[in-house]
């Protein structure tokens, strides 16, 4: 009995997506929704990336943030969450290869204080460096170590969170969807984080 109720709730939810919310695996907000191309010259944005084992990715993800068309000043903090691949010697390498290894900071993790995870301990450790550079940034990016970002995304933050005079803005990474249980499951993800 108990396994027809869950059933049947989770095939009103489906139909109540479908049929009320339909469309909602199209993620109808775009950076390209934010405002124009081109951010103020004097924005200062500093992306935080906690990463912990991406030595296979930190490359993509690097080489993306710092191709982005952006005219403000923008750096990279990589907090190197306690990693045993080389992540960070991926994330030196990147940068060099980049030209922009006056643009990245790596940092070391401490590990996470009591009360504290991973990822969540590595993202603060990012934040108090950030806080404790000579000039404060006018926008910080948290971002995931294995996200490949378009060239205009950070221009695009920048000048539509300055238009509407955001302090926060938050934006769901296009995900791949290459298996069938990846079309099924994914659209609810996405939908849960909208």
């Amino acid at each position: 009995m108990l396994a027809i109720v869950i059933s049947a709730l989770g095939l009103f939810v489906w139909l109540y997506l479908i049929a009320l919310r339909g469309g909602f695996w199209r993620l109808t907000e775009h950076d390209r929704n934010l405002g124009g191309h081109a951010a103020v010259p004097a924005t200062h944005v500093v992306a935080i990336v906690p990463a912990r084992n991406e030595a296979d990715v930190i490359d993509k993800s690097l080489a993306s943030l710092f191709a982005q068309q952006f005219h403000g000043h923008f750096e990279v903090v990589l907090v190197d969450d306690e990693s045993d691949d080389g992540t960070a010697e991926a994330a030196r390498r990147c940068a060099a290869a980049n030209g922009a290894s006056s643009r990245l900071t790596i940092l070391s993790s401490r590990g996470p204080d009591a009360g504290w995870t991973g990822k969540l301990a590595a993202m603060q450790r990012g934040f108090d460096h950030v806080r404790s550079l000579p000039i404060d940034p006018d926008f910080v990016l948290f971002c995931d170590a294995d996200i490949e970002f378009s060239p205009h995304v950070l221009a695009r933050l920048a000048s539509g969170a300055t238009a509407r005079g955001a302090v926060l803005t938050s934006l769901m990474v296009k995900l791949r969807c290459e298996s069938l249980a990846e079309r099924w499951f994914v659209p609810a993800f996405i939908f849960y984080f909208q």
